[in-house]
Order: structure tokens, then C-alpha cells, then sequence
């Protein structure tokens, strides 16, 4: 069984409990040794390439782009994503070390950014999702997502309510969906194309899992 956990700044959640720093030895004797940890509040990096020569690999292509671009890889974690017909690749990299300790004593790790998770919802459940503007909260932060051909093209997180707006103006010429949660109706601009509850699917994925 894989364990979902939670974590939001320096705190996780599990089964609907909240942890901390200080007390998380608690929320270790409980886990198993397969985990899958759903980062909540922090950004991704993302960096965009295509690929001109097309004798090198996708693979070596990658290496290469993380060795020259990133400086502090060593405290990263990467994932990538390829379009093969435009020849395109995502290369999104995280911070590990605010969950380093809730993954001691493990056979298997899961890292999710909870960016991606909420992408592949949106496009399974939304017509047109692959080329959306995707905004929702989680706690105080707001999630500002920017899908393009079925990819996080841009991902911004912000606790000021007056930046929602100012994204949606930025992106929404580019005649996109837009695709809000349920849980900030109240606070955005009245043009979006769908309303859903992702903050819903935020809440099954850490508490009932």
C-alpha cells in the first residue's frame, strides 16, 4: 500500500491529521515504506528548449541542458516533458530538501507537485483543458497555472488575491479556457468558462487516501 502525504511549507497531513517538524517521528511510525508525497506550496521551475540537432538524444539532450542551466542541481529534483512533434521539452525541477525527513526508511518514493496532479484533472474532466488558464487555492496561496498543448507552460503561486487578475488579463488573449476553483468565485473577474471544484479533489487526494 502507498501512502499519501501531504505536505504544505513545514507541515503534513495524513489521514487528516497535521504534523510538523517537531512531532513527525509520530507521523513516520504510521507510514509504510512506500510513500507518495503531494507538494502543496511550492513552485516549479520550469525551463522550455527545443531540440535543433537531431542527432543527439532526447535523454543526453536533458543531461546536458541540467548540467549547464542548473546551478544548485544537487538540491533538485527534475522531471521532463517532451512534445514530439514540435520537438519541444519541459524540463520542471523542485526543491527536496523541505521534505527530506518524511522520507526516511523507504523502498518507494512518489514526489508529486500537486501542479500536476490538478493539470491532469482539469484536462480529464474539462473540455478544451488542454489549453486552459487554471487557477485554485490551497490554504492561503494561490495556484496560477498556464496549459499549453497539454503542458504546464507557466506555474505561478501567490498569497495576493489582487495577482489572479492581473494573470488572467496576461494569458486570456491567448483564447484559452479559463478554469477556476469553486473556492475563489467570490474573488475573481466574471469571465471564466468553467467553474469546478478542485479544491475537493486537493482534499480526497491527502485525507481520504
Amino acid at each position: 500500500m502507498v501512502n499519501s502525504i501531504g505536505i504544505f511549507n513545514n507541515k503534513y497531513y495524513y489521514k487528516g491529521q497535521e504534523y510538523d517538524n517537531y512531532n513527525i517521528n509520530l507521523l513516520l511510525e504510521k507510514l509504510g515504506n512506500k510513500r507518495r508525497l503531494l507538494i502543496l506550496s511550492q513552485s516549479i521551475f520550469i525551463k522550455k528548449y527545443e531540440i535543433l540537432n537531431k542527432r543527439i538524444s532526447v535523454d543526453k539532450f536533458i543531461e546536458k541542458k541540467i548540467s549547464e542551466d542548473f546551478s544548485d542541481k544537487k538540491n533538485l529534483l527534475f522531471h521532463y516533458e517532451f512534445l514530439k512533434n514540435s520537438k519541444i521539452i519541459y524540463i520542471y525541477s523542485i526543491r527536496y530538501n523541505s521534505f527530506i525527513k518524511s522520507c526516511t526508511n523507504i523502498t518507494h518514493i512518489q514526489v508529486e507537485p500537486i501542479q500536476f496532479l490538478i493539470r491532469k484533472y482539469v484536462i480529464k474532466k474539462v473540455r478544451g483543458g488542454k489549453y486552459s488558464i487554471i487557477i485554485y487555492r490551497i490554504k492561503d496561496l494561490f495556484h496560477l497555472i498556464n496549459i499549453e498543448n497539454g503542458v504546464i507552460e507557466n506555474s505561478y503561486i501567490t498569497n495576493d488575491a489582487t495577482d489572479i487578475n492581473k494573470f488572467i488579463i496576461e494569458y486570456k488573449n491567448q483564447n484559452k479556457k479559463l478554469i477556476i476553483d469553486k473556492g475563489i468565485e467570490d474573488i475573481t473577474i466574471n469571465n471564466y468558462d468553467y467553474i469546478i471544484n478542485i479544491g475537493e479533489k486537493v482534499y480526497e487526494e491527502i485525507f481520504k487516501k
